[in-house]
């Protein structure tokens, strides 16, 4: 049995220490570990702290092509958008600053931003992860949000 099968039937032990094997699954290298990792955010009864971790573990993970990194960056985006874990969403926000390069999280993380009916620590959040751009389009959000609050 793979190291991954094995992962996955310990982490649905009761008792299993969870941090610890989404730790280890961010190792390796196969499109069965986000797609894991993205149920996991998806699943309404999972602890917060391991969907915290996940979205570490997928900021951090190694992908194996820009579309791959594309496509992940789009559903993290739509778990934002349904997301109703202030923690979690808070955590999501920061993860997506390793996804700047993608349109779609720039203008999510704008809308945020501008979003003066949002909490300000997501707003903040949301403000930091577009930092972590240089390019372009992150360039001309930041100049909307200079612009438009006191942010």
């Amino acid at each position: 049995m793979d190291k991954l099968i094995t992962l996955l039937e310990e982490y649905r032990m009761p008792g299993a220490d969870r941090i610890c094997i989404i730790r280890q699954l961010e190792q390796i290298s196969d499109p069965r570990v986000t797609e894991f990792l993205l149920a996991l955010l998806s699943d309404k009864d999972e602890k917060d702290f391991n969907q915290v971790e996940a979205l570490r573990a997928l900021s951090l993970y190694h992908y194996s092509s820009d579309e791959q990194r594309s496509q992940i960056s789009g559903r993290l985006v739509g778990l934002g958008e349904s997301t109703e874990d202030e923690i979690v969403f808070n955590h999501l926000l920061m993860s997506l600053g390793a996804f700047v390069d993608f349109q779609e999280v720039v203008d999510f993380l704008e809308k945020v931003a501008l979003d003066e009916q949002m909490d300000i620590d997501a707003r903040y959040n949301a403000l930091n992860s577009l930092e972590e751009g240089q390019n372009q389009a992150c360039l001309n959000a930041k100049r909307r949000i200079e612009q438009k609050t006191n942010l």
